[in-house]
């Protein structure tokens, strides 16, 4: 390759080029520097041109430059003397734009400048600082630090938003390029082993946690930009914890409210009924003797629809409030004891699961001619016992609220995704009008209570609590006369209580 080639390769450069010669002094300090080649590029971004600046020395063409804070006279001499190499941004106020220089010696005395426009860049950064700096939530970018044997032993902060600052009270500049238990003022840098698996293996983590040196709870976001940093994106959750915590409180006083009254409740009702059936059997002595009595006529038929006939019809009502409280209070019993229980998590094996629901509808199955059809069920986490009442209350709604004229079906599936399972039971029963499809999951609701089945109105309600302790979703799509879908979402991962 020939001169030619390579001054062909300048010229057509997007890059500004400029070749300059190092003016020195008799004492070898640098005084001055020469223009001594450029390129259309660098006249496009500086707006220096060739007829004006070549053989010219730079005092010449930016007489003010010695007038500037910064020695770029003895910065390029230096770089020319000694054959280091630069790399620098810098912002020309005249031209309104971002460059980036690469400076650089080919042999001593002289020296060579490329000019990159950046401004495009800079103004990008500066929107995406701006956004930065305006998030509510903390974002700090971190790089791992490893130990002589190539372990995670600390990390340090690179960069923080105005958010960090505001919620720890560390200024940006304080923290940045500082180690995190000097930033924290601990022997150990907090959660390193999370952080440092993350910016190993670059995948997303995130936790909860609190943080006891600040008295708050945070939830916290880990994300790797690239191999060995990380950026965590940290939002202060303590208001909403402690309303959660509130919320339980306030939800277990009333549970055990529930549990109380309900408990206190059936002592007067057992004796409501124990007193009735004593008053039941009195007078039926009562009838007993009174027809060996000699009274008048007159007085004997009043006498008689009173003790056959109207205390008689007092009693059945009665006894049919007596039973119907006593369904109630079993009812609030049964929610209250489902809200007190503390849950077993496990992996379940749901497919074992609704085997031994199913089997222990055995009777009702074969009763109804059913035909039931469950897919390969992907596993969850859960409370067996919660899971196994849920899904018998679903299944036993299905079986019981079918159309008498069809034989039933039911399709039970399952699918997983994103960290969530969702389960499906499918049924071509007598299905539910839209305008009791969210009726259906309060306490004692029926959305015919003058039908012939059995029910305490308590079955849908119970099983919106089981999925609500298991952190999950329960929903329904019904068609009346076409049939019914619950769907049960439920998490695939350990959740705590």
């Amino acid at each position: 390759m020939d001169n030619e080639f390579y001054k062909q390769l300048i010229t057509q450069s997007p890059f500004g080029y400029a070749y300059h010669k190092i003016i020195l002094d008799q004492d070898g300090a640098p005084t001055d520097y020469l223009f001594l080649e450029i390129n259309p590029a660098f006249e496009k971004l500086t707006g220096l041109h060739h007829e004006n600046v070549i053989d010219k020395k730079i005092t010449e063409v930016i007489p003010t430059i010695k007038e500037s804070e910064f020695d770029w006279i003895g910065y390029y001499g230096h770089i020319a003397l000694t054959g280091e190499e630069k790399n620098f941004e810098q912002f020309s106020s005249q031209l309104n734009c971002w460059y980036k220089v690469n400076v650089y010696s080919p042999e001593k005395y002289y020296f060579v400048t490329i000019f990159t426009d950046i401004t495009s860049e800079k103004k990008q950064q500066e929107k995406f600082r701006a956004l930065f700096d305006a998030m509510t939530e903390m974002v700090v970018l971190h790089e791992i630090v490893f130990d002589d044997n190539n372990e995670p032993i600390n990390y340090r902060i690179i960069d923080c938003n105005t958010a960090f600052s505001r919620i720890t009270g560390i200024g940006r500049e304080t923290v940045k390029g500082k180690l995190a238990t000097e930033v924290y003022q601990t022997n150990k840098a907090p959660y390193i082993e999370e952080y440092a698996k993350v910016g190993i293996t670059g995948k997303p983590y995130e936790f909860y946690t609190y943080y006891p040196a600040m008295d708050k709870h945070f939830m916290i976001s880990v994300v790797s930009p690239e191999i060995g940093q990380f950026a965590t994106i940290t939002t202060d959750i303590t208001g909403i914890k402690q309303t959660e915590e509130l919320i339980q409180a306030k939800n277990k006083e009333l549970e055990n409210y529930l549990y109380i009254a309900s408990h206190d409740l059936r002592s007067p009702l057992v004796n409501i009924q124990g007193f009735s059936s004593r008053i039941t059997k009195q007078i039926e002595s009562l009838q007993a003797q009174f027809k060996d009595l000699d009274i008048p006529e007159q007085s004997f038929e009043k006498i008689s629809s009173i003790l056959c006939t109207g205390i008689p019809k007092s009693l059945s009502f009665i006894f049919a409030n007596v039973s119907q409280m006593d369904t109630l209070i079993k009812g609030l019993l049964t929610i209250s004891r489902t809200g007190r229980v503390k849950m077993v998590v496990q992996q379940i094996d749901m497919n074992e699961l609704i085997r031994k629901v199913l089997s222990s509808y055995n009777y009702q199955i074969e009763e109804a001619k059913a035909i039931i059809n469950v897919s390969q069920l992907p596993h969850c986490f859960g409370d067996v016992n919660l899971l196994n009442q849920l899904f018998s209350n679903l299944i036993h709604n299905s079986l019981k609220y079918r159309r008498p004229e069809t034989p039933i079906v039911i399709n039970i599936k399952g699918n997983q995704k994103n960290k969530r399972v969702t389960y499906s039971i499918e049924d071509n029963g007598i299905g539910i009008d839209e305008i009791n499809q969210m009726k259906i999951w309060d306490v004692f609701y029926r959305v015919n209570p003058q039908t012939n089945e059995s029910g305490d109105g308590i079955g849908l309600n119970l099983s919106a609590k089981i999925v609500e302790k298991h952190k999950g979703k329960i929903w329904v799509e019904s068609i009346p006369g076409k049939g019914s879908i619950f769907y049960i979402e439920l998490l695939e991962t350990e959740f705590a209580e």
